[in-house]
């Protein structure tokens, strides 16, 4: 498989330059605690910190939960031995990992949130992308396609994922750029798809079964919208989704064959994502010592436009 990334050449020779310059010959040693390396998205972006760690001064350790608060623990445990300057920590559970954190502020560590944001007042800062407002793009980007071919109103959809904040603020800004666009918004299922693709295409198959009145399907992120387009690509359907997250091959693919169903996707930029970690980083050890939300703003995706979102190497 093509590895996907962004486009940013100057950005990186930029880095190179400017990166080692910030701290001299010092390398700071950063801890960085993930979710899950089991998606394309997660392997880009934290592979890609321990890649440019060095051109930015920084050694970058990482360490994988695997979806387990457990497991989380068990790598502060470890992380706790290595004389860290800072830890970055996406939170297997954004409310209990507070624990996690609170251990490392003990013993003089600063902790950085990225990706979700834990639930402590002891953190220096989140970097991530107000998933809201995510939801608000991706409604828009709806709302013009049933405007413009469906006279302003749809039988829609809803594969969610409710165990997660993140998703449900995803949800709840979609149907709000709807509500505030006047679209004639039927919502005709509303199901959990509990983050599987599996689950997914046996939900959108019963779906249409009972109902082939299906206009638009949107979903929390790719694994739903995937799913999906499998099933409606059995029945020859002419629905179109829109996935709240996702990236990788696969999408890329999609949208360069102007897939019939897949139309766009809320595209959380690995490299751009990274480098916006790096950059607090670099403002934290730079005398700012409290960062507030740091949110990056990333683009829908589409048939369009997926040649500037995404480039091949």
């Amino acid at each position: 498989m093509k590895n996907v990334r962004i486009v940013v050449a100057l950005m990186l020779v930029s880095m190179l330059v400017i990166g080692t310059a910030a701290f001299g010959a010092e390398t700071k040693k950063i801890g960085l605690i993930v979710q899950h390396m089991t998606d394309e998205w997660a392997q880009d972006s934290y592979t890609y910190m321990q890649e440019m760690g060095p051109s930015r001064g920084y050694e970058i350790i990482l360490a994988d939960s695997e979806w387990s608060l457990a497991r989380e623990a068990q790598h502060v445990d470890s992380l706790l031995s290595m004389d860290l300057d800072l830890v970055c920590i996406q939170p297997a559970d954004d409310n209990a990992s507070a624990a996690n954190v609170r251990q490392f502020v003990e013993r003089g560590v600063p902790v950085l949130s990225v990706g979700v944001k834990v639930e402590s007042d002891e953190i220096i800062g989140f970097v991530g992308w107000d998933t809201f407002q995510s939801g608000i793009k991706v409604g828009h980007n709806a709302a013009d396609y049933i405007e413009q071919n469906l006279g302003g109103k749809a039988n829609i959809v809803l594969l969610t994922y409710p165990l997660n904040d993140n998703c449900r603020q995803r949800r709840l800004g979609f149907e709000s750029a709807l509500s505030t666009r006047n679209i004639d918004a039927n919502y005709v299922f509303d199901q959990n798809f509990d983050g599987s693709r599996e689950l997914s295409v046996n939900i959108m198959e019963s779906v249409l079964q009972v109902n082939k009145d299906i206009d638009v399907v949107w979903a929390a992120f790719d694994a739903g919208a995937l799913g999906a387009r499998t099933a409606l690509q059995a029945e020859q359907h002419s629905a179109k989704i829109w996935s709240n997250g996702g990236w990788g091959q696969e999408i890329y693919d999609l949208f360069a064959a102007n897939d019939p169903h897949y139309y766009a996707n809320y595209v959380v930029a690995p490299n751009i994502y990274a480098d916006g970690i790096f950059d607090a980083i670099d403002r934290y050890f730079a005398g700012e010592q409290e960062l507030g939300n740091v949110y990056i703003d990333f683009p829908v995706a589409t048939a369009e436009n997926y040649k500037e979102v995404w480039s091949e190497e």
